[in-house]
């Protein structure tokens, strides 16, 4: 299993779990910030593929899936930190 599937499984399970809202975004936020520095490194590997169109292709489109997932579990940690009681109790 490759590092981002790994990483999209822990996001299922921080999700699913039954942690606390602080906990679930905590663990959320955590992933994010390893997803995005799994994309970076990611990004240097295209200098590799530059001449290759299926490759850039396929590059571009495995990108584009990684950072739209990121973008998913980065907006489920800030619902989490949205539902957390502490917020709640002020909104009412």
């Amino acid at each position: 299993m490759n590092a981002f599937a790994q990483l999209e499984k822990a996001a299922r399970a921080a999700w699913n779990s039954d942690r606390s809202p602080e906990e679930k975004g905590a663990r959320l936020r955590q992933i994010h910030g390893a997803m995005v520095r799994y994309l970076a490194k990611y990004d240097e590997g295209r200098k590799r593929i530059e001449n290759d169109p299926w490759g850039v292709r396929t590059y571009d489109r495995l990108r584009g899936y990684l950072v739209h997932l990121a973008a998913d579990v980065q907006d489920l940690s800030l619902q989490c930190e949205r539902s957390t009681p502490a917020v709640l109790r002020k909104a009412a």
